[in-house]
């Protein structure tokens, strides 16, 4: 029995085609992650939430490690994440550093 799927992207935006080999490797990297911690009896939620930590750990993605920056050159990020079974939601927003 297949563990599931677990899709990923790389972030909204412009992102330069020289870069795409890297954003397929790393795309890949997170959802194997991902499958990983199905197979080993995991959460849908732990997951997400791992596959997520690899994108955001990456300084070509425009999340967490590689975000774009606000008008006064800082980074903050807004992130959420959503449980399907009890529609229960979690949200941080202008997090800096």
């Amino acid at each position: 029995m297949s563990p599931g799927i677990v899709a990923v992207h790389c972030g909204a935006g412009f992102h330069n085609a020289k870069y795409y080999k890297e954003y397929n490797k790393l795309s890949k990297q997170a959802s194997e992650k991902g499958i990983e911690v199905l197979k080993n009896g995991g959460t849908a939620l732990e997951a997400v939430r791992d596959a997520v930590i690899v994108l955001e750990n990456h300084h070509r993605t425009n999340c967490g490690y590689g975000s774009n920056l606000t008008m006064q050159g800082q980074v903050e990020n807004d992130a959420s994440i959503m449980n399907g079974k009890t529609c229960s939601m979690e949200v941080v927003e202008q997090l800096k550093d």
